[in-house]
């Protein structure tokens, strides 16, 4: 937290617009967006604790809640796949064997082919519910796709995927070495998709 102080005061000291900013937008600086980049993801640590207290006293210390709360949005929404993939750190925990077995057919009923009725199998993968079975499979297509459209190395993808959700190195391994596998057809459906919007 002490860290995060020092941002802050960092910030006010090099840019004498920092209290009039209402959202990211509005931050020209580079110097700022540099240190707020640093801050976010102060912010996304914090916000994956759950320590509600420490983010109070963030708030406090920017004393600005409109750039607060913009922060806040933006934070969490760089989460959104790290949430999407608790099934699959809580399925590392409850029976990691299925974890192959789940990437698979993720890859081929949801990815390359839709089956429709496999979001219905969320059980199989102890999964909650279908509405969160549904969050994974959307997030491990856009993965995928971002992945394939900026021609991720299988090295870059394991170290990006691991970051996003964190996911075990093996299983990180797994993932990265299904779109080596298939990625040809990945880049086909994804020429296909973007045709189709023209």
């Amino acid at each position: 937290m002490e860290n995060i102080k020092k941002f802050i005061k960092e910030i006010e000291i090099t840019d004498e617009n920092w209290k009039k900013y209402n959202c990211i937008d509005d931050v020209k600086n580079p110097q700022t967006k540099d240190l707020l980049n640093i801050l976010i993801s102060e912010m996304r640590e914090l916000i994956k604790q759950e320590r509600n207290d420490k983010l109070k006293e963030l708030e406090n210390d920017i004393n600005n809640s409109q750039l607060y709360d913009d922060l806040m949005d933006f934070s969490k929404h760089t989460l959104r796949h790290y949430y999407a993939w608790k099934a699959v750190k809580e399925l590392e925990k409850a029976n990691k064997e299925l974890i192959p077995a789940l990437f698979q057919n993720i890859m081929d009923k949801f990815v390359l082919r839709l089956e429709l009725d496999f979001k219905q199998t969320y059980s199989v993968y102890y999964v909650e519910s279908e509405d969160d079975f549904s969050e994974l499979l959307r997030s491990y297509d856009a993965l995928v796709t971002y992945y394939v459209k900026r021609h991720f190395s299988r090295k870059w993808i394991i170290a990006d995927i691991m970051e996003e959700t964190e996911i075990d190195s093996e299983d990180a391994e797994l993932f990265a070495d299904l779109i080596e596998r298939n990625y040809r057809e990945l880049q086909l459906n994804i020429m296909i998709d973007g045709l189709s919007r023209l």
